[in-house]
């Protein structure tokens, strides 16, 4: 081994690591993977950057259990996560109805991105039931997003009664849960 070789590789663990609770510390910028194939085998799920290491998934499990959910993806923030799931579900031509007290940086990707890409946006009254919410959807509502409590004047919503109302008439529903994480609907 020369020298250069040596010390590129000084340092590097000669045996397992010990074993802790939790997932360890991972640097997400590099990744070590056994051939270049690798990079690009999609099953894998590990990738150059954060996504695929072992605390990130951990992390999705218990977010998963936490929420009773089938799936979790992790994004930096819940602005991103918001924005994800409507650009994941929303199309030019669809409509989506807002609680008016959402949060501000929310409502600006509403007014300023989705309505450029063709998406009808109105708020609605944080204090609408689900009754008098769901009659202000037409045929090209696809999405109610609903916020509870409300940010900065914490409004409550009736976001079970408004789930099952929405589901009724096959329209999906979003919750910032910022405030309420962890809530259980059944």
């Amino acid at each position: 081994m020369t020298e250069e070789t040596r010390l590129i590789h000084s340092g590097l663990a000669e045996t397992p690591l010990a074993r802790t609770v939790g997932p360890p510390i991972q640097r997400g910028s590099t990744v070590l993977l056994p051939n270049a194939a690798a990079l690009y085998d999609d099953a894998a799920h590990l990738t150059y950057g954060r996504q695929g290491l072992a605390a990130q998934s951990a992390l999705m499990t218990a977010l998963g259990d936490l929420e009773h959910a089938e799936a979790v993806t992790l994004y930096p923030s819940g602005l991103a996560a918001l924005t994800g799931a409507m650009l994941a579900v929303l199309k030019a031509g669809d409509e989506v109805l807002v609680v008016d007290t959402i949060y501000k940086p929310t409502r600006r990707f509403c007014d300023a991105v989705l309505v450029r890409y063709g998406v009808k946006v109105r708020y609605y009254a944080p204090s609408l039931g689900p009754a008098d919410l769901i009659a202000l959807c037409g045929p090209a509502t696809r999405l109610i997003v609903l916020e509870s409590p409300g940010s900065l004047s914490f409004e409550m919503q009736d976001v079970p009664g408004i789930a099952a109302a929405a589901q009724a008439r096959n329209i999906l529903t979003l919750i910032d849960n910022t405030w309420a994480a962890g809530l259980l609907f059944k």
